[in-house]
């Protein structure tokens, strides 16, 4: 049984229990995290190369700068659900890909107009800004649901003591309450 207000950890896509008793081997093997991150870099490298062949079908209607600003969304995407290294991964795979098949010449990663090197830059930054913001938003939301589960518990708590009428009953619940919080 699980209390309302155990930590879960969502690194790499994992549930993991920060408590030391709690024996889950395959939450902790190192395999199954080293393939899951792999899994969350292959799926930043599909969502990069999707955006690419989104911006060929539309690269005849929109110019340069409109092009990159579809490369934010695997950074943002990344971010929110993988975390930093992942959206970091995002942001220079975008600039790379952007450059390789949309800056002239295409096809190189050399850049033929120092306005195109401005651009990428730009992009660079704000790729990075947004994820790591992104990544930080996503940490404040879980750690507030965390802070608001642990006070509905205490309230429980409290609301079940201020009901009992002497001490062996109190400790009795207490106790319960204790135990039902750490899984014992």
């Amino acid at each position: 049984h699980r209390c309302c207000c155990d930590k879960q950890y969502s690194d790499h896509g994992m549930n993991m229990s920060p408590d030391k008793n709690v024996s889950n081997a395959r939450n902790f093997s190192p395999a199954v995290l080293l393939r899951s991150a792999y899994m969350n870099y292959g799926f930043v490298i599909a969502s990069v190369s999707i955006v690419t062949v989104v911006g060929k079908a539309v690269e005849p209607y929109f110019d340069l700068t409109n092009i990159a600003f579809l490369y934010l969304l695997p950074v943002l995407m990344s971010a929110v659900r993988w975390g930093r290294g992942p959206s970091l991964f995002s942001s220079l795979l975008g600039a790379l890909t952007f450059n390789f098949f949309f800056v002239p010449p295409i096809h190189t990663l050399a850049v033929g107009n120092i306005q195109h090197v401005f651009v990428l830059a730009v992009f660079l930054i704000v790729a990075i800004v947004t994820g790591t913001t992104a990544t930080q938003l996503k940490r404040a939301g879980e750690k507030a649901s965390e802070r608001e589960k642990r006070t509905l518990t205490l309230y429980s708590l409290s609301r079940e003591i201020a009901e009992k009428n002497d001490l062996d009953q109190v400790l009795k619940t207490f106790a319960g309450k204790v135990a039902e919080t750490t899984n014992g």
